[in-house]
């Protein structure tokens, strides 16, 4: 069965069409200045900064770094005073360079070495995400995760995660249907989500399965390097693993379950690629999958 994975269905190799991405509860962007997190730079802004000197109001995170509005370093009168001068039109810019910051996080990738349906009760499952804050502002880092799963909507036991590492190992006590919520925090406290159900089976099989297979990230540039990597279970370990580029074969069979593609650079338009994996178990059973990626042109 194939998988496709696109930005544009936003669709993860171990999830339904149902999954959501949905960003931050406030807007992503913000000018220096704007303390008080409202669109635009006003008197409030001021006002907020000369209560929080006065010892009447406390600053956030994120409203700590807005409100050094004339970039010194430190939060003091001048920067009230100057953005009070900024929206009388005396000063015709924000005077501190970049004069605003990009705050907003983007989940590139969510994957597990069992997708859903595939899944077994009693079994151990890794999840994994990876996200990053677009032009690497730096004040915005670490980015923490959180996991969060309920069972008909209620929490399930030890189902709570929360830690700067995105890997969360997991054991399903009974079969059905979960939804797992992922979220990725920057460190001013905002975050992305990813929303998705799940399937548990109940009970396992002996047969040999490719538990999983999918890329490093939903979509790629085409400078950018791409990795697939695929999960077996059942049969007899070890295991080995080709890997086929739009059938042509781009690892033959060994026993690293992960392959790196070159970068697709030179192209002309959007491509759909696929790539597909045989898995041999040491008896010689053979079990295959395939997942499909949007590889983007780099645009000017």
């Amino acid at each position: 069965m194939k998988k496709y994975l696109s930005m544009l269905l936003i669709v993860a190799i171990l999830v339904s069409s149902s999954a959501v991405i949905t960003q931050a509860v406030v807007s992503p962007d913000y000018a220096y200045g704007e303390v008080d997190e409202n669109e635009g730079i006003g008197i409030t802004d001021a006002t907020l900064i000369q209560r929080f000197l006065a010892g009447s109001a406390e600053l956030r995170k994120l409203r700590f770094e807005l409100a050094d509005f004339d970039g010194d370093g430190s939060i003091n009168v001048f920067d009230a005073t100057k953005i009070q001068m900024y929206v009388a039109g005396i000063l015709k810019c924000i005077p501190r360079s970049p004069q605003a910051i990009y705050t907003s996080v983007e989940i590139e990738n969510v994957s597990a070495d069992f997708e859903s349906g595939k899944a077994i009760a009693g079994v151990p499952v890794n999840f994994s995400a990876k996200a990053y804050v677009p032009y690497g502002e730096r004040e915005a880092y670490p980015i923490t995760y959180e996991y969060y799963i309920t069972l008909d909507e209620m929490p399930v036991e030890g189902g709570f995660y929360r830690d700067k590492n995105s890997n969360f190992e997991f054991t399903f006590n009974e079969g059905g249907k979960y939804t797992i919520e992922l979220r990725a925090y920057n460190s001013y406290g905002e975050y992305s989500s990813y929303e998705f159900e799940y399937n548990v089976l109940r009970e396992s099989s002996d047969e040999l399965i490719v538990s999983a297979l999918y890329p490093s990230k939903f979509d790629f540039d085409e400078d950018e390097n791409i990795s697939v990597v695929a999960h077996a279970y059942g049969g007899e370990s070890p295991y080995e693993y080709c890997f086929k580029l739009e059938n042509e074969v781009v690892q033959d069979f060994s026993e690293s379950n992960s392959v790196k593609l070159d970068a697709f650079s030179g192209m002309t338009r959007h491509v759909l690629c696929t790539v597909s994996v045989i898995v041999r178990d040491k008896k010689g059973n053979i079990a295959n999958d395939s997942c499909s990626f949007w590889v983007y042109e780099n645009l000017p």
